[in-house]
């Protein structure tokens, strides 16, 4: 704290706080409402005095100036209301000394500095800074008050007439008449300065205000009080609580560790419960089918030595040495792709040459580069398609039957297309293994587009026609019902023959046909651009209505990919279903699904042999997956191509 620019000493701010400590808490309550920052935290005119007392004295040591109602309250309690303020400065100066003496040295000198009085602030300083902080004696404090008394008797003996009048007047019992006791003693004599035993004054009656506020101060000290009593029994009830909630916690804790250790054992039983049961059923398995054990391993033996061999490894070998050749000089199918590009852009440049108001003189001679370069790619492609018509031709043995002029060609001659020489092969081939050969070759080259669709459909009407002969001959055409076609031939090989057979004798046979590939491979049905068109469908459809018209014993099953799953019966032969669900190939797995639903063997057969019944089953696709997946169960399969014929 500064006055005039000056910190104030710490002897003066210790007596200011005493006279605080002393001050009414009428005069406290002044101060707080002159300054609400004390009332923080309570309601105003609620703050307890001594906490109020408190923030009164911090005050002194954080504030950076005295302010002005601690000014005030200090210059009412202390020694410069009533002392310093009527005192002139040279009276104040030319007796120092004696003030500091008779009155102490810190109280004199902070009434000084509480005065408006520059000078008289001055002095108190200068007073404050040469003291030693050591009170004087009772010697020095008598002979301070006799030489005050002596320098103020004139004075004294002109106010002493003004006294006695006013102990006149006033109460024997007042304060006023007490209090100017000393000031009459002392005019009249200077031992009433000297310290000797002072006499109680009389305490005046309280005034009724005062008394109230005493009585409402002691009220709220007691609701205090029994507000503090309260809040130490929530306090201990809170300190309760906490420790049941922590016990509650812990024996929790507990139960849930107990909880995970039962489950553990339970699991842990389960587990071995488990496994006995399983024991147990093994046990029993192995003891009921102990009989069986020794002809199927036998079998798994027979099977075993039937499979070994290292023919599965060499064609493994064989196709991987094909893979790296194809990644090295490519496929037909890249070299078709690659042409049908050239052509396309010739046809562009073509065009832009026609069109073009101005052309360009480079489309010429880009229009031949892309000529050589088709001409050099379906060079290179009928060359492939020589040598696989080379490798598809069986290799039979001589004829003894000498070349026809229709079929013997002169060494001279440029050598006949390459589906000339597989129909030729066809035409020659003498025995239904030699055909299947073909029939195999064709249907490997079918997917490579070494053939237009015409050209195939012309072969599988060769190939037919071919088989039909050679079943003629064996005496097994689609009159003859004693033979069964399995006696000349795998019933795999020429399935449609099989299936024709079969009808011819009666018997029941199941025919299921993939809608799409039958419509996308046969162009006779729709445009290649309307396959999935309801018009299409609906012409498939008749055709195999028609069918089963023909023959009583034929059952159909028609699938196509549709968005939801729904079945059609066209008649009591023919179903017509959608497959439903998503994906590409819905229909594909439903018509393994199906084909594998109808290879299952019946428990009983009408005659109650207990021997399953298969009835015969046809499945036409083209999908490779789905041809391998139907051979596997035991179908046979029929290309689109090849079943058109039969219409």
């Amino acid at each position: 704290m500064k006055l005039d620019e000056r910190k104030v000493p710490a002897a003066a701010i210790g007596h200011w706080k005493q006279a605080l400590a002393r001050l009414p808490d009428a005069a406290l309550a002044a101060i707080a409402k002159a300054h609400p920052t004390l009332q923080t935290g309570f309601r105003p005119g609620k703050v307890p005095a001594a906490q109020l007392r408190q923030r009164v004295q911090a005050m002194l040591d954080t504030a950076s100036g005295l302010p002005e109602a601690l000014h005030e309250a200090l210059a009412a309690e202390g020694l410069q209301g009533g002392l310093v303020c009527v005192l002139s400065h040279q009276a104040l100066a030319h007796r120092a000394q004696a003030w500091a003496d008779a009155f102490g040295p810190a109280a004199i000198a902070s009434a000084m500095l509480l005065d408006d009085r520059a000078p008289v602030r001055e002095l108190g300083f200068q007073q404050l800074d040469t003291w030693g902080g050591q009170a004087p004696d009772e010697e020095a404090v008598r002979q301070a008050q006799d030489a005050l008394v002596e320098a103020f008797r004139p004075f004294l003996r002109h106010l002493k007439p003004l006294v006695a009048r006013l102990e006149g007047e006033a109460d024997t019992a007042s304060p006023h008449a007490a209090a100017s006791a000393p000031i009459a003693n002392a005019a009249g004599d200077t031992a009433t300065l000297a310290p000797g035993p002072a006499t109680p004054p009389t305490r005046a009656p309280r005034p009724s205000r005062e008394r109230e506020l005493i009585v409402e101060l002691r009220a709220q000290r007691q609701q205090a009080r029994q507000a503090q009593r309260l809040h130490q029994a929530a306090e201990r009830a809170c300190a309760d609580l906490s420790a049941q909630r922590d016990a509650a916690t812990t024996a929790r804790d507990q139960a849930h560790e107990a909880l995970r250790r039962v489950q553990a054992e339970l699991t842990a039983t389960r587990e071995r419960i488990d496994q006995l049961v399983r024991d147990g059923v093994r046990a029993q398995l192995d003891e009921r089918l102990r009989p069986w054990l020794a002809p199927a391993e036998a079998l798994q033996r027979d099977v075993a030595a039937l499979t070994e061999g290292t023919l599965l490894d060499e064609a493994q070998a064989l196709l991987q040495r094909q893979a790296e050749i194809d990644r090295r000089e490519g496929l037909r199918s890249q070299l078709r792709a690659e042409l049908e590009r050239t052509r396309a852009a010739l046809a562009e440049v073509q065009r832009a040459q026609v069109e073009a108001l101005n052309p360009l003189p480079q489309l010429r001679p880009m229009a031949q580069r892309l000529q050589a370069h088709a001409q050099a790619l379906r060079a290179r492609l009928e060359g492939a398609a020589k040598v696989a018509t080379r490798c598809a031709t069986p290799a039979t043995a001589p004829s003894t039957t000498p070349p026809t002029a229709e079929t013997a060609t002169p060494a001279h001659d440029a050598p006949p297309p390459a589906t000339a020489r597989l129909h030729q092969a066809i035409a020659a081939a003498d025995t239904l293994d030699a055909l299947a050969t073909l029939r195999h070759q064709v249907h490997a080259a079918e997917p490579l587009g070494l053939l237009t669709p015409q050209e195939l459909a012309h072969t599988h009407a060769l190939l037919h026609d071919a088989a039909s002969r050679l079943y003629d001959r064996a005496g097994l055409h689609e009159g003859t019902a004693d033979t069964p076609p399995a006696a000349l031939s795998d019933p795999h090989a020429f399935p449609l023959h099989t299936l024709l057979a079969t009808l011819a004798r009666g018997q029941p046979a199941t025919l299921v046909v993939d809608g799409h590939n039958a419509l996308h491979l046969l162009p006779g049905l729709c445009r290649p651009d309307q396959d999935d068109h309801p018009r299409a469908r609906r012409a498939l459809a008749d055709k195999l209505l028609a069918l089963a018209a023909r023959h009583p014993t034929l059952r159909i099953e028609l699938w196509f990919d549709g968005p939801a799953h729904d079945t059609q019966t066209l008649s009591d032969q023919v179903r017509q279903h959608f497959s439903g669900g998503t994906g590409r190939d819905r229909a594909d797995h439903a018509i393994v699904a199906q084909v594998r639903h109808l290879a299952s063997p019946a428990p009983y057969d009408e005659a109650g042999s207990g021997e399953g019944s298969i009835p015969l089953i046809a499945v036409v696709s083209a999908d490779g997956q789905v041809r391998a997946d139907v051979r596997a169960l035991g179908a046979l399969v029929v290309l689109p191509g090849e079943w058109g014929v039969w219409w």
